[in-house]
């Protein structure tokens, strides 16, 4: 006889997972990938979206994690806030959370970018290449910090910076209410997983059990997969993608990335189960269905 998984255990399960994998990711310095023509060095950190209604207790989660890995949390996402800005008095520039944060977690709640689309582009840049460089406009006294391969400089009105971070982030916004561009791709960047607590599973929660259960991943701070293992990794994303999500057009927006998390996933767990693939593919692709269905529905 199959027992039947009560919702507020699974869950768990799959939240504890995500944010556990994403926690490791980010003492992972380099990720090696043979890939048939070449060796790609991939970003190793794992990006997530934790989506669920208001009142669901993401905030709460976003504290635990906090005081078990001892960063912030921060709610407001602009360029300034990331990059750096200028501090009137000692005319220095001051690092932004981008870099604050390196080797760590970036911790959004609720994040905001107001109506300048620049925080966007600057946001989305730092989650793929977590690079950035721009001449900026504010001249301050020069500096040149340094942290083993990351830096931070500043000098002649420019800020360039290298980072690397692991970011978190949690949100009520409606996905099906999103249809710009910039919100697809930023989704896609990320690994999505949407909650929904029953009325029962807030009462556990008000009895004093815990939605996360933390657990420490071991990780090794340089891992290479090699090209048998990517092949597998490869093409069980592909097969699990056709199955889940049958529109075309949505397939190609997130194969890469559905293969690069499954990549940074199998970095943190070492070992190729198509179990976790499934999850990570299933969430991306429902996600990315998602996004804008509400306007498609209206143009019907």
């Amino acid at each position: 006889m199959v027992v039947k998984m009560d919702s507020f255990k699974k869950i768990s399960l799959d939240l504890s997972f995500l944010v556990n994998i994403a926690i490791a990711s980010a003492k992972i310095k380099k990720l090696v990938v043979e890939e048939k023509h070449k060796r790609y060095n991939m970003r190793p950190v794992i990006h997530i979206i934790l989506h669920a209604p208001v009142g669901q207790i993401k905030s709460t989660i976003l504290n635990e994690i906090s005081d078990i890995t001892k960063t912030s949390v921060i709610t407001e996402a602009t360029k300034a806030g990331l990059v750096g800005t200028l501090d009137n008095k000692t005319m220095q520039i001051i690092a932004g959370a981008a870099w604050e944060c390196r080797n760590s977690l970036l911790l959004l709640d609720e994040f905001n970018f107001g109506r300048k689309k620049e925080g966007w582009e600057v946001f989305l840049q730092l989650l793929e290449h977590q690079k950035w460089g721009k001449r900026i406009g504010m001249f301050g006294a020069d500096q040149n910090i340094s942290d083993e391969d990351l830096y931070f400089k500043t000098g002649k009105g420019r800020i360039d910076l290298k980072t690397r971070f692991s970011a978190i982030i949690a949100t009520m916004r409606k996905f099906e209410s999103q249809r710009s561009q910039g919100f697809r791709a930023f989704a896609s960047r990320c690994i999505p997983m949407h909650f929904d607590l029953s009325e029962n599973d807030m009462k556990r929660i008000l009895e004093g059990e815990s939605l996360f259960k933390y657990k420490n991943l071991p990780v090794k701070e340089e891992v290479s997969i090699t090209g048998k293992t990517y092949r597998k990794i490869k093409n069980k994303v592909l097969k699990e993608l056709k199955t889940c999500c049958p529109a075309e057009n949505v397939r190609k927006e997130i194969i890469m990335r559905s293969v690069g998390d499954c990549c940074r996933a199998y970095a943190v767990l070492s070992k190729n189960d198509k179990n976790y693939i499934k999850k990570i593919v299933n969430w991306k692709a429902e996600t990315q269905q998602l996004i804008g269905k509400y306007f498609m529905k209206v143009k019907k």
